[in-house]
């Protein structure tokens, strides 16, 4: 009797074994295949604020593809919505590395800003308050933007508060037109005046865009009609 319970026990010692053995191998496959899609592929994002009302709003979700531009070829438009970590001088505070872009739940430092391409490398920009933006001298439409209450015609006229509340203003004063150098881009929220962006502090480089956003999936205004229905 002994002996047989011996038997069962190392038998079940073998079963627990195996299992915690395929549950380890099984995780490590999810977290592998997590960190490759999240990096390279896809996200899930969520706006945190309203610097782009009306067009998405606090709460929305949005799908943020990664592979159009580094392996289908498709380059950055005017118009995109990117997700990208603004300069430095707007957050105040050093990159962590690959850690936010690649691990799920890992805190971000810098925090990722989303916002729409107004200029790409080489355009012109000036904007007049009350009328709109013009990039080499045409006025750019967007549909639902609002209409910015500020001036800027030179770099010298991009200044404003940080999102720490710090003053800066990153050319000092310049009096050299707004052209976007290679490998960047002017970025501006739709609700131009509510919105920390390139007027603010410049330009984005193409090397810390993380994608860009080309599915809203969902609203958070759904969720209310549905429950009024």
């Amino acid at each position: 009797m002994i002996k047989y319970l011996a038997k069962k026990w190392d038998e079940r010692k073998s079963d627990v074994k195996e299992f915690l053995a395929e549950s380890l191998k099984l995780a490590v496959i999810v977290v592998g295949m997590t960190v490759l899609v999240k990096g390279t592929i896809a996200e899930a994002r969520y706006i945190p604020s309203g610097s782009m009302e009306p067009n998405l709003n606090i709460e929305d979700r949005v799908l943020v593809e990664k592979l159009s531009s580094s392996v289908l070829g498709r380059p950055i438009q005017r118009g995109d919505i990117l997700v990208f970590y603004p300069p430095a001088i707007e957050t105040g505070v050093p990159d962590n590395g690959l850690l936010g872009k690649y691990i799920p739940f890992v805190p971000e430092s810098p925090p990722a800003f989303i916002k729409r391409v107004v200029g790409l490398p080489g355009d012109k920009i000036r904007i007049k308050s009350g009328v709109g933006v013009f990039v080499n001298g045409k006025l750019l439409e967007v549909p639902g933007a609002i209409t910015p209450d500020y001036e800027l015609s030179n770099l010298g006229d991009i200044r404003g508060y940080s999102m720490n509340g710090k003053f800066i203003r990153p050319y000092s004063d310049s009096d050299e037109p707004i052209v976007v150098p290679a490998n960047s881009f002017f970025m501006l929220g739709d609700n131009r005046n509510a919105s920390a962006d390139s007027h603010v502090w410049g330009f984005v480089k193409n090397d810390r865009v993380v994608g860009r956003a080309c599915l809203v999936f969902w609203k958070q205004e759904w969720l209310r009609v549905f429950l009024r229905s």
